[in-house]
């Protein structure tokens, strides 16, 4: 313990000086300083009296401080001024603290700290002035140099604990998902998920715990574990260089990870990405990606691995976007200065998702900036876009939202009048919505909101329009540090319609769509080092109107005519456990039972279906992977092109259609080299599809 004379900082209070004397010498009006790791700062002077009244000289709350190293530094016989280890020579004459931060050469000394710096883990890394600290680049006061205390020694069961908590962005504080949180000293890891919660088992004692993430830079943290307890972490973008946008899955995750075939871009890479128009666009990313064909110039639909574009679900915030393209498919339906990031399932499809038998496309929006408000707006050739984002109340109920609009008809304007789009026009529009509330360390709620709309016209007497519609609320929840809970209920509508008025005597509008109603609820819990369990269910309720034709105009003779809706409901239970038997082996089972009910007519259909995945490690950087899945989809596109348009129809499997069905069965080498900054790998697989439908061959459309 230190205190200040004359601008000079001295240590005539050593740790051995009697608890009377330390009370009697106490000075209120003084400043006082601790040392801590070679870092000399400011304390409260209540602190500073525990301090000097503890004759052990160890504050009792400040279990990362080095007692030894203290009375060292404290020692009378080296006189009244003090060395910092990290700079050479005596430190003197230094200003006051209450004038604010100094330097000393090229050193920056703080003086204040983030409260709770000292504290047995009361203070949280996502702390303002720890943020502070870090974004400054200061070379003495990092996260390098605190020990993070998790739990209480007298909590302690066994010699293993559980670590949880949130990583987020330093700047913004939105979650980080997809982030490699592991300990190299046991050998256990663990992923962020979409929330960007981890768990992780850790042995009692000393750790250091990392974290990497693409683009990300690594962290490593000092812990010293006790008991089950949590950690919430900051992390920055990395800041590099770049010829040109590279499109990437994580690099070492590959080889702690036994699933395949799972791409993860975010979004800053996207936006890296050349588009059409100067828009930066999801699905032109994703046909960057390995294993995926576009379905056609200018087209937002996709293949995966020979499969049709409607057997990819394709998912915002767990809503079901049926049509996931703007203007012909110029543009993609995602607006993305809202979203986070987006993964692609080509073959390791978790066991949580289903109803589809070729991919799986989970789209994440962000949550908002909980720091400060904060938006764009941008401007190009053929559409403009906004979106503002911020706190509602601080670090607790965050905001965003975002649109964009088009005003293409002027390049209709400029075609020739003897063309067939002379007197065309076309227009979509967008808008997403979020509100999120965290109600404690432990609840969290989401709210989204999602509609877009088209419109275009090619010869101005046919019109075709078509819209999607998506709600959602969903509620995360840690139950233990073991296990977290996620329930998402929600609400989602696709709609097309066709105005002919060609012939006023003909004319006519056609109508489709599909609403439905969905639940889902999830737990993943970590049983040990060597399991981890995913279980829940999924329900969606299906009301589906598969045509329905009438008059346009009243001067129109067509008969009004429909079709009978179709409604169904499809049902799930699921478990899958990541299982690892030892440091080279790690497997991911899991088994799907889904169930079919069609209403009217009555029909019941129900499969079981297969996730299995095994990853074995031949070098650490080197690993072989094998996986199988099996899936079944409930729900059908039927149409006479490759790509999805206004004409297209969705019907359910009843009486009259059975359900599509199909396996995939594949296998791959990962080898990541150049010091852990290129991968190479090669996939090869083996798929089977049946009840694929189509019109019979001659029918009239």
């Amino acid at each position: 313990i230190y205190r200040m004379i004359d601008k000079k900082i001295v240590n005539d209070y050593s740790s051995g000086l009697s608890p009377g004397y330390a009370s009697d010498s106490f000075d209120t009006t003084e400043s006082y300083y601790l040392e801590k790791d070679g870092v000399i700062a400011p304390i409260r002077k209540g602190k500073a009296r525990r301090f000097l009244n503890n004759p052990s000289g160890r504050d009792p709350g400040t279990s990362a401080l080095s007692s030894k190293k203290a009375v060292a530094l404290a020692s009378p016989d080296e006189g009244p001024d003090f060395t910092i280890p990290a700079i050479s020579g005596p430190v003197v004459a230094l200003p006051d603290p209450s004038e604010g931060d100094f330097k000393i050469g090229d050193k920056t000394v703080f003086a204040s700290l983030p409260a709770g710096f000292f504290s047995d883990g009361e203070g949280r890394a996502t702390d303002d002035e720890l943020l502070r600290l870090i974004n400054a680049g200061n070379e003495m006061v990092t996260f390098a140099n605190k020990v993070y205390q998790i739990g209480q020694p007298e909590n302690a069961r066994g010699d293993h604990a559980f670590v949880n908590g949130t990583v987020r962005d330093i700047l913004s504080g939105e979650p980080l998902a997809g982030v490699a949180v592991f300990d190299d000293k046991s050998g256990t890891y663990a992923m962020t998920d979409n929330a960007g919660d981890f768990r992780i088992r850790l042995p009692l004692g000393d750790n250091v715990l990392g974290f990497s993430g693409y683009s990300l830079e690594d962290l490593h943290l000092n812990v010293h574990v006790d008991s089950d307890g949590g950690l919430d972490v900051v992390m920055k973008e990395k800041i590099t260089s770049l010829k040109g946008a590279v499109i990437s899955a994580e690099s070492m995750v590959n080889h702690r990870d036994a699933r395949m075939g799972i791409e993860r871009v975010r979004i800053n890479t996207i936006n890296k990405i050349p588009s059409a128009f100067g828009e930066s666009d999801v699905l032109k990313a994703v046909l960057t990606l390995p294993g995926v064909k576009s379905v056609g110039e200018a087209s937002s639909g996709f293949n995966v691995r020979g499969g049709s574009s409607d057997q990819n679900l394709v998912l915002f915030n767990d809503g079901t976007i049926y049509n996931p393209s703007h203007f012909f498919g110029v543009f993609s339906a995602f607006n993305t200065d809202v979203i986070n990031d987006i993964e692609l399932y080509k073959s390791s499809i978790p066991a949580e998702f289903g109803g589809r038998i070729s991919s799986v496309l989970d789209v994440r929006g962000r949550e908002g900036n909980s720091k400060m408000i904060q938006g764009s707006l941008g401007l190009g050739l053929l559409t403009s876009r906004f979106h503002l984002e911020g706190p509602i109340v601080e670090d607790k109920t965050t905001f965003i939202i975002g649109g964009r609009t088009t005003y293409s008809n002027w390049i209709f304007n400029l075609l020739p009048e003897n063309s067939a789009y002379a007197g065309g026009n076309a227009s979509f529009s967008d808008l997403n919505a979020s509100v999120t509330h965290r109600i404690d360390s432990r609840n969290t709620l989401q709210a989204y909101a999602y509609w877009s709309r088209d419109s275009f016209s090619f010869d101005g007497d046919t019109t075709f329009r078509y819209s999607n519609l998506n709600a959602s609320l969903k509620w995360r929840r840690t139950v233990s540090e073991r296990t977290g809970l996620t329930i998402v209920t929600g609400y989602d509508r696709y709609s097309n319609v066709v105005d002919d008025n060609f012939n006023v005597v003909s004319a006519y509008s056609l109508a489709t769509g599909v609403d439905q109603a969905f639940l889902k609820g999830g737990f993943k819990t970590v049983l040990d080092e060597r399991h981890t369990l995913s279980y829940g269910f999924n329900s969606i309720y299906y009301d589906l109107n598969p045509g329905r034709m009438g008059p346009l105009t009243e001067s129109s003779l067509v008969a009004f005519n429909a079709l009978p809706r179709d409604r169904a409901v499809e049902s799930a239970l699921y478990l899958s456990d990541n299982w690892k038997p030892g440091e080279k082996l790690s497997t991911d089972l899991g088994l799907r039972l889904s169930a079919f009910n069609a209403i009217a007519p009555s029909k019941f259909y129900w499969a079981p279906e297969l996730r299995a995945s095994a990853k074995y490690s031949l070098r650490d950087n080197l690993s072989l992977k094998a996986g199988f899945n099996s899936m079944t989809q409930y729900i059908h596109l039927i149409s006479n092109t490759s790509t999805v348009s206004p004409m297209d129809a969705w019907h359910l499997a009843g009486a009259s259609l059975r359900p599509q069905v199909g396996w995939q069965a594949a296998a791959g080498l990962y080898w990541t080299v150049r010091d852990n900054t290129v991968d190479l790998s090669v996939e090869t697989y083996y798929k089977h599809i049946a009840h694929s439908l189509d019109y019979k061959s001659g029918a009239v459309l």
